[in-house]
């Protein structure tokens, strides 16, 4: 079955900046649990996959995760990738997910292994596998033993600010030594420490965004990752970064400090290329706090305020275009991963930013989201 014609489309579009030099493409998106955009994500991928283009997907989930989902992805060995996946946080283990997986796990298997999608993890989160695995390579440390059997299971739990010191040394030693792949886990670590329990009440949170931007780099120029991690970086292949709108955009003021996008343009110019994706109406999936509940349904969006960019963009239907030829000063919607259902409809400003399209190189409209589901 080929692409969908909206899916070539906007692959001739972006073909277009590739061949002005942009070698990391991020794709922004909404909500983080919208079914029909992770479709159109992965469908652009294989597609441009089909034109030739060696890919290195880069995702918005810890690097240990995406380390061991990409063994079996490139693996072509059968396997299904989304049981590696599910060990990862909650907020991915979605269908849309699995079947995206699923689809890159069938084209690998049937071309050689340089041609395959590689996969790698920017977050740096689950610092209990991070250490898990540094173990796993035969790297002793107290802490690493430590922070692997003492609740550090989750995304962000086990780490103690008095770990910090150690997790530098633990850096130096494996640069001396040369050991790159163990030397990103324990990056991982470090980071993972500054940014969550360096400083009281998350007060930190904000050089998340630049650590993202250091760990992709890293895995792209082969200084981190195996095999496939710096492929990004040679032989004509390109980087596809996909996460929230508010992590590719490009600006100097975003959760408290500058995004991944701006330390990506900053690091590589004009071959860092970001494009915000946007919605009408519809669902998502996400966690509502009114329900006293834990548990990801599907919840509808804050309606479309008249003014905002999103309603901009709605005029124009479904679109790919250049930013510079709609210029808007915002706001837009910023929906993550919770979402409720009081507020969405009685304060919708509340899920929105105060942030000017500028901060993206093209965007995308769909004219509704449709929520994705928990698998």
């Amino acid at each position: 079955m080929g692409a969908a014609p909206t899916i070539i489309a906007d692959a001739d579009q972006i073909e277009e900046l590739l061949e002005h030099g942009a070698e990391v493409l991020g794709l922004g998106e909404p909500t983080h649990g919208s079914a029909n955009v992770l479709d159109w994500k992965v469908g652009l991928v294989l597609e441009l996959a089909r034109r030739g283009r060696r890919i290195v997907l880069a995702l918005e989930e810890s690097v240990p995760v995406a380390r061991a989902t990409d063994a079996v992805l490139r693996g072509a060995c059968g396997a299904d990738p989304f049981d590696a996946w599910s060990a990862g946080s909650r907020l991915w283990r979605t269908e849309g997910y699995r079947e995206g997986l699923r689809a890159i796990a069938c084209w690998n298997g049937a071309r050689s292994p340089a041609d395959r999608i590689a996969l790698i993890g920017v977050d740096i989160q689950h610092p209990g596998r991070a250490a898990a695995d540094l173990l796993a390579a035969g790297v002793r440390a107290e802490v690493l033993e430590r922070i692997a059997q003492g609740g550090g299971t989750g995304a962000r739990g086990g780490v103690q600010a008095g770990d910090i010191p150690v997790l530098v040394a633990l850096v130096s030693r494996l640069e001396r030594e040369g050991r790159a792949e163990a030397l990103l886990l324990a990056r991982v670590l470090h980071r993972h420490a500054l940014a969550y329990v360096a400083e009281p009440d998350l007060a930190g949170l904000w050089r998340r965004d630049g650590f993202m931007a250091q760990t992709l780099l890293e895995q792209r120029g082969g200084a981190g990752g195996g095999d496939g991690a710096g492929a990004g970086a040679e032989g004509g292949a390109i980087t596809i970064l996909s996460a929230h709108n508010e992590h590719i955009a490009c600006s100097e003021t975003g959760f408290g400090g500058p995004t991944m996008g701006w330390a990506l343009r900053q690091e590589l110019g004009e071959k860092y290329v970001s494009i915000g994706v946007l919605c009408g109406d519809g669902e998502c999936r996400a966690i509502d706090p009114s329900s006293g509940s834990r548990e990801y349904r599907s919840l509808a969006l804050p309606p479309l305020r008249e003014g905002s960019t999103d309603e901009q963009l709605a005029r124009r239907g479904e679109v790919l275009v250049r930013a510079q030829e709609v210029p808007h000063p915002g706001p837009r919607r910023f929906i993550g991963w919770m979402l409720d259902s009081r507020d969405a409809e009685a304060q919708p400003e509340a899920y929105e930013v105060r942030r000017p399209i500028s901060d993206f190189d093209l965007l995308k409209h769909f004219p509704r989201s449709e929520a994705d589901r928990s698998a």
